[in-house]
């Protein structure tokens, strides 16, 4: 159990918080050098959205690993994070 959540606290860490705090650094800063065009807020919006959604399934999978099926698992988990991701983009 401990190394579950400890497998957990590092996803949460790495993705969630460095990985939406680099997206929404370069949101701000990117547009500032006249490099690229100025982003979309809502796409920009529904992208953080989308990220979050798929943390939060991915870690409700991984918690209810161990009373599942393996391959089930597997089928599950791709066909559910496919379509929170969906959802969320507005695309369904």
């Amino acid at each position: 159990m401990h190394s579950s959540i400890r497998y957990l606290h590092i996803f949460f860490m790495s993705v969630g918080w460095v990985g939406l705090l680099i997206i929404a650094i370069s949101i701000q800063v990117l547009p500032m050098f006249y490099v690229t065009r100025e982003h979309m807020k809502f796409g920009s919006i529904r992208f953080l959205r989308s990220l979050f959604a798929l943390t939060v399934a991915h870690a409700l999978l991984y918690l209810l690993r161990p009373y599942v099926n393996k391959l089930e698992f597997i089928i599950n988990s791709v066909q559910s994070s496919v379509l929170i991701f969906l959802m969320c983009a507005g695309l369904l």
